[in-house]
């Protein structure tokens, strides 16, 4: 949703076209600071599973907050497209960090980054 659907996403509080791709960059540098803090913690406590399970959550709210809100509501509805890009920069990362530490083999790492590399974007993300 973040990266092909959040212009529009945006766009949908009536804001003018020019503001729409300025307000734009704002979720992205937070998801972006947000994915570096998640990566530091994670290796720090050495642990994946509960960062992972925090960034679906902020983009569940994220998700609820804009069903739920009236299109008038602008302030929270922006506030949402900050928590739904803050948890979904994330979990890519520490999957990847997961399944290459959970394999001593070093064959066996090459062939699990390599085809789930390949079928993430493809494969149906569900919560």
């Amino acid at each position: 949703m973040t990266g092909n659907f959040l212009t529009q996403t945006i766009g949908r509080f009536r804001y003018s076209t020019v503001k729409t791709n300025l307000f734009n960059a704002a979720p992205y540098v937070v998801g972006t600071i947000c994915l570096l803090i998640t990566s530091w913690s994670s290796d720090w406590f050495r642990e994946r599973g509960f960062h992972l399970a925090f960034s679906f959550v902020l983009v569940l709210i994220g998700c609820i907050i804009l069903i739920a809100l009236p299109v008038s509501q602008m302030g929270a509805g922006y506030f949402a497209t900050f928590l739904i890009t803050a948890g979904a920069f994330t979990p890519p990362v520490l999957f990847h960090t997961w399944h290459q530490w959970n394999d001593a083999n070093e064959d066996g790492r090459a062939f699990r980054a390599g085809s789930y590399s390949k079928s993430y974007p493809t494969a149906p993300h569900r919560l």
